[in-house]
């Protein structure tokens, strides 16, 4: 009240303290919400009087949605998607968070008046500010995950004339982010086409299928050239509570987090009443599962504690399932994970629950455990028959780290129980015979809580290592879409979040998959074993070329990411992932410095021990590997012309000229490069072979 006269023109021109400011915010919110008739003018006093990029403001906006929102009346909605709007157009501090809480408040499989409007409209703020949005990558592949999932429901219905233009803005709007930005929604991962495959029903999203498929091209993003790509890449956690509303997730974490066995009961029929009692309402119980899986993970405490455990809320879910089709989601939603599973990627703590739910539903509930595995085998049978070995492997690796870090001792529980059908305890024996079944006696069967933590990148986005596949494909099954036929970086590389970068092919061949072994060969010192190893795995590779760069005491598998077939960075083992993604990294931060002050750059790298760098120190051993690299690279593309020596005689024994000296000749051998149509395409100036290269030498020196 105090305020009041401050929000009615005249204006007073001094500007607020701090408190008064404070005030200010939270008085104009209230006007602009309680009176539509005069909010236009206060959101100018707004503006007027705003000095911390409307920061505050927008966390008053997100306070009101997370707490509030189902409880506003309709006219204080209107205005609060009216005031986001403005907030858009301000790019405000905070609103891509704003966007997301209130992408999170519609509720899939509830077609009421409300939850359709609130689609409608927030959807027609991302159409009205299509050229923000895509400067908000983030907020881009939010709304792209948000809008693909909440199609699944919107269209099996039909009928209201609101519901039908819903239904085809969403399907213009996720077309077209599809079809003009494919290097954006590949951020989301492998849920992206999870996600896809409940649209193909749909003529427009059938034709994307195809594309994506046969005729990738037609995308126009280099760094797309097969759907297997997205297989590799985890979904981060983030796409995953999108589809669950603030309420949901506060819920199912305290019965998570404080329900103990004995007392689960009633909460559960809370939460059903609650959230799933509605006629489509149960479509919403694969998100839940997904959520469990990787977004909620308890600590080591509760997992020894008698609270109850994500694997019995999971099989309650599952059992809350009245039809078959959502109940064939669900399960595929606690299995996805399991199909390309890579210890290095992704995280154990995603397939705890199915093992778990498995396991601890013999024998009482042996329909759960027969239905699941029956459904396992199912998708490793079906889900891409022309890389079923991969799905195997995906598989067996999930099984191999369950029973190796000790969430189950073995597998016995599911080989001898006399109640599970001889067919699927077959089917365990023969699919997983090299399976390592028990345990040491030492192990526990407490799994710790741990997360992947990116690599950050001082680029606007992230770098992702992918994988490639031969180019024989076919449509896939109903059951699901293409695997994934290689294995993928190290857990400290990003996985989705940020975009996939490529490069132009290279002139090898190789469509084989590199594995971590040649790599340990050569840095314990085996060098010939090494070579052995990448001959015989990589079948069409140059072989001398390989034999030629580790011998020349380059790190083998340094090479293969070097020159490996039609991409750069095809594969990568994990540590040389992490070499080839600390080089960029430091190269990018100290790029504009460089030349003014090469201590900086000697001292980044000396404090990058603990990926495998050093400061080389002997001279001759830099000139000999510069000049082998030199000699093998032009025998191999039979370069002729002339060029510039790259290998200057005068390094001197200055640590520090050395430095500029390695960047001189990497600019111009990158020049070579070049000149023979061989390009590094890296998100920056830096030549990306001068950052390999320097990865190579001190490599070597290990």
């Amino acid at each position: 009240m105090l305020l009041q006269h401050k929000l009615r023109p005249p204006f007073p021109l001094t500007i607020p303290s701090p408190p008064e400011y404070l005030q200010l915010n939270r008085a104009i919110l209230f006007g602009v919400l309680s009176e539509p008739h005069l909010a236009k003018i206060h959101i100018k006093y707004l503006n007027a009087i705003v000095t911390d990029g409307y920061g505050f403001f927008v966390n008053l906006l997100i306070k009101i949605v997370v707490e509030l929102y189902p409880k506003l009346v309709e006219s204080v909605r209107i205005q609060l998607l009216w005031v986001t709007s403005k907030m858009v157009d301000v790019s405000a501090v905070g609103v891509d968070n704003l966007l997301v809480f209130l992408l999170r408040q519609i509720v899939g499989g509830d077609f009421s008046d409300g939850n359709l409007w609130l689609s409608l409209e927030l959807l027609k703020v991302f159409l009205a500010n299509w050229d923000w949005l895509l400067e908000e990558p983030l907020i881009l592949t939010s709304a792209l995950f948000a809008y693909l999932r909440l199609l699944a429901d919107h269209y099996r219905l039909s009928g209201s004339p609101t519901l039908e233009a819903l239904k085809r803005m969403e399907i213009d709007f996720c077309i077209r982010v599809l079809r003009e930005h494919l290097h954006l929604c590949l951020r989301i991962g492998r849920d992206l086409i999870r996600l896809l495959q409940d649209l193909m029903h749909i003529p427009e999203f059938l034709a994307v299928w195809k594309d994506l498929l046969l005729n990738p091209v037609e995308f126009r993003t280099p760094v797309f050239s097969d759907i297997s790509q997205l297989y590799c890449l985890r979904t981060s956690s983030r796409y995953f509570l999108l589809r669950i509303t603030p309420e949901m997730e506060t819920q199912l974490q305290f019965l998570l987090t404080h329900v103990r066995w004995g007392s689960q009961k009633r909460y559960q029929a809370w939460f059903a009443r609650k959230f799933l009692c509605g006629p489509e309402r149960e479509t919403i119980i694969c998100d839940l599962v997904r959520f469990i899986c990787c977004a909620h993970h308890p600590t080591n405490e509760i997992i020894q504690s008698d609270v109850i455990p994500r694997w019995a809320v999971i099989g309650w879910l599952l059992k809350s399932c009245r039809k078959n089709h959502v109940e064939a989601n669900v399960k595929l939603a606690l299995f996805y994970d399991w199909l390309f599973f890579d210890e290095r990627v992704d995280n154990i703590m995603n397939i705890e629950p199915g093992i778990l739910l498995m396991v601890n539903s013999i024998p009482k509930y042996i329909d759960i455990t027969h239905t699941l595995l029956e459904f396992l085998f199912l998708l490793v049978d079906n889900y891409d028959v022309e890389r079923k070995d991969v799905i195997i492997s995906g598989v067996s690796a999930a099984f191999s780290i369950l029973v190796k870090k000790g969430v189950v001792h073995s597998l016995d529980a599911l080989t001898s129980c006399s109640a599970l059908s001889p067919f699927l305890k077959e089917r365990i024996l023969n699919t997983f015979a090299g399976l390592k079944s028990r345990v040491s006696k030492g192990k526990t069967a407490l799994v710790p809580c741990f997360s992947l933590t990116p690599l950050s990148f001082p680029s606007p986005s992230n770098v992702e290592n992918l994988t490639l596949l031969p180019r024989e494909i076919r449509r896939p099954t109903r059951a699901g879409e293409n695997g994934s036929g290689t294995k993928s970086v190290d857990s400290s590389v990003p996985v989705s979040d940020g975009p996939i970068t490529s490069c132009s092919p290279v002139a090898i061949t190789d469509k084989s998959q590199c594995h971590v072994d040649g790599y340990v060969y050569f840095m314990s010192g085996r060098r010939e074993e090494s070579v052995d190893f990448i001959v015989n795995t990589a079948s069409k590779m140059d072989k001398k070329l390989v034999a030629k760069l580790v011998v020349g005491a380059f790190a083998a598998y340094r090479c293969l990411l070097m020159l490996s077939s039609n991409s750069l960075r095809k594969e990568a083992d994990a540590s040389s992932a992490k070499l080839l993604f600390s080089d960029i990294e430091i190269g990018l931060k100290r790029f504009c410095t460089f030349w003014k002050d090469t201590v900086l750059i000697s001292h980044s790298v000396k404090s990058s021990v603990n990926l495998g760098f050093v400061v080389i120190e002997d001279c001759s051993l830099e000139e000999t590997i510069l000049d082998q690299l030199q000699d093998v690279i032009r025998k191999q593309y039979n370069w002729t012309t002339p060029h510039t020596e790259i290998c200057p005689k005068d390094l001197g024994t200055s640590p520090n000229r050395r430095w500029v000296v390695w960047m001189s000749r990497a600019m111009e051998l990158n020049q070579i490069l070049r000149e023979n149509e061989i390009h590094f395409a890296i998100p920056a100036a830096l030549p990306v072979f001068f950052l390999s290269y320097l990865a190579l030498v001190s490599a070597c020196m290990i």
